[in-house]
């Protein structure tokens, strides 16, 4: 009896593990990226705690279907006439099931705890402890593997299967230990599109509510995910956006893009035509979410402008708040829900640095 016990216990551990890795990180699909393309490097942070419930959630749903499988495969290897009451008397004698009581990181990887047991009320249901290691397998493949722990059953051990970045591209993936509330950290190319800013007579007026909205899956997804844009990336994005249009003849260019005490700070060349240089205007500007979106706001704008020129300040500020959100709103698109904005690290993830653009928020379910 014993070891047909440890037999079943064996098959339910084992469609356990798969149910809890074989959903790919997303189903949103790829954004298509154009000739003008700028990578950035970003990080993404997933915490214990909404890696729980989503782990418990795939335990749920997959584990009674895949024991029921086992079984049918079973039965069907048996006398014909005997499969219709063997089938019966193991759909109400089992009715397996397992439960994450603990999901911790470490340096090697996280320690996943399990009870596992063959139908309600089993009296001997069975604890294990598993040592689950993730690793880069290609750009877009992270490669799953576990280990039993010392005194625990070997439910299994090896590579249990491979899931699919929604975004970007995977550079790297790391337990996080040491980062305050985040167990996991994937180091992440970002690829970001740029069109190209066609002179005209005046500039549109654009602001957040015609942005396009961030679809979302309608799947739970992992709460309390922060994603850390660091300085050099902000950089990268005020390169990309090339020369803004400003009406009369006026462009915005070379807008560089930094952090100062909390705050992003634009700098830009304001010119007459292609290259006469009429000054310069420095923009503060801040970070916050709205509407699911990260919503960058103006907060001042100082001009050193000859005089002589009717310079459009808010249509400035429009179209600077509009290049940052469209880019960082569009590489995340399908993927994840912004809830709030902030530059610098906080205390929920210690590790990022104080010139970060922190977004907080839901990424979709894995």
């Amino acid at each position: 009896m014993n070891m047909k016990r440890s037999i079943l216990i064996a098959i339910v551990g084992i469609t356990l593990l798969g149910s809890l890795f074989l959903a790919p990180l997303s189903v949103a699909a790829r954004p298509e990226t154009s000739q003008a393309t700028t990578t950035i490097n970003t990080s993404i942070y997933l915490t214990a705690e909404a890696l729980k419930p989503y782990f418990q959630e795939r335990i749920n749903q997959q584990v009674p279907q895949s024991v029921n499988g086992v079984i049918d495969s079973l039965v069907k290897k048996q006398p014909q006439q005997q499969q219709g009451w063997m089938k019966a008397m193991a759909g109400a004698l089992l009715q397996p099931g397992a439960t994450l009581t603990d999901l911790t990181t470490q340096q090697d990887g996280l320690v996943t705890s399990l009870r596992l047991s063959l139908y309600q009320g089993d009296p001997k249901p069975t604890d294990a402890q598993l040592l689950v290691t993730l690793s880069v397998l290609d750009q877009q493949t992270i490669q799953v593997s576990a280990k039993p722990l010392a005194h625990s059953p070997a439910l299994f051990q090896g590579p249990l299967t491979t899931l699919h970045v929604p975004l970007g591209q995977l550079q790297q993936i790391t337990t996080t230990p040491s980062c305050g509330q985040s167990a996991l950290g994937l180091d992440l190319g970002l690829p970001l599109s740029f069109k190209e800013h066609k002179p005209e007579n005046s500039p549109q007026s654009t602001t957040l509510a015609s942005l396009q909205p961030l679809a979302m899956t309608q799947q739970a997804g992992l709460s309390g995910t922060v994603i850390e844009i660091p300085e050099t990336s902000l950089a990268s994005i005020g390169k990309g956006i090339g020369a803004l249009s400003l009406g009369n003849n006026l462009y915005a260019r070379n807008i560089q893009i930094s952090v100062q005490n909390g705050q992003l700070v634009s700098v830009s060349d304001i010119t007459l035509g292609q290259s006469l240089k009429l000054g310069v205007a420095t923009t503060l500007i801040q970070p916050d979410a709205a509407q699911g979106k990260l919503a960058m706001k103006v907060q001042k704008t100082t001009l050193k402008v000859l005089s002589l020129f009717d310079f459009e300040v808010d249509a400035y500020n429009q179209q600077i708040e509009q290049q940052i959100n469209m880019q960082l709103n569009t590489a995340l698109a399908n993927t994840f829900t912004v809830t709030e904005a902030t530059i610098g690290s906080n205390a929920s993830v210690p590790c990022t640095a104080n010139t970060s653009l922190l977004l907080t928020g839901t990424l979709s379910a894995l």
